[in-house]
């Protein structure tokens, strides 16, 4: 019974969700390239709904698969700890695990690896019970001397001046909306796609995700292959 139990956990993370894992990683680069095909057209922020979408989802799946592999050595070692308590930030599983396998728990336990855990469990805990972060410019005031408001809202009216004559009420009601996109046409972007983390102890970080994806799934894949060699490799 603990073998099938064993084998369905195993089977079901490496065969069900590290595909997801993968898919959602390819979705990821796909909707980079064509929003990055779009901004050079002009268009911004075309994909970023999606983008963001399957951003929140993979870290959601990433941090599920760190779990399920904590449940994978549970029952391998046999610790009798409750599905529920099998965690990578279990700290009194890890110690139990050490006296199993203390290089497993030195690699887990790296500083390298933490950070890396810490920066993911702040994503998605986002995803999961906050809001969700999804990645946008950072912008800088650029150079050009301040205009008013009633400056830009002329340069609006004359720019779009029979739209003004067709639907007047409309225009009319859009205006702040334009006004602001106005301004942000203006200023000079230090970054595409970023998102703002603030901890509970108060630091926080920029981080871009996009370009931090293949970044993560390498840690992911490193933990993988230390829980297998641990739990499954038979060389003396």
């Amino acid at each position: 019974m603990a073998d099938d139990e064993l084998r369905t956990n195993v089977q079901g993370a490496l065969l069900q969700r590290y595909p997801y894992i993968i898919l959602s990683r390819d979705m990821i680069k796909f909707y980079e390239i064509q929003e990055d095909y779009y901004y050079r057209r002009g268009i911004e922020r075309s994909y970023s709904l999606t983008l963001g979408y399957y951003l929140n989802y993979y870290m959601l799946l990433i941090w599920g698969m760190l779990d399920h592999l904590s449940v994978i050595i549970n029952l391998r070692f046999n610790l009798q700890y409750p599905e529920k308590n099998c965690s990578i930030t279990n700290n009194k599983l890890w110690r139990d695990i050490s006296k199993q396998s203390l290089a497993l728990h030195s690699f887990i336990y790296s500083k390298p690896i933490q950070q890396w855990i810490n920066t993911i469990a702040d994503m998605r805990h986002h995803a999961a019970h906050k809001t969700i972060k999804v990645p946008t410019a950072i912008l800088e005031k650029g150079s050009e001397p301040n205009v008013s408001d009633e400056e830009i809202r002329k340069i609006l009216r004359a720019e779009h001046k029979e739209a003004y004559e067709i639907f007047p009420e409309r225009m009319k009601s859009m205006e702040e909306q334009n006004i602001a996109l106005w301004k942000m046409s203006k200023m000079k972007m230090l970054a595409s796609r970023m998102i703002y983390i603030k901890r509970n102890d108060g630091t926080a970080y920029l981080i871009d995700p996009v370009m931090a994806v293949d970044h993560n799934l390498e840690r992911l894949n490193a933990i993988i292959d230390a829980v297998l060699c641990a739990l499954f490799n038979t060389d003396s």
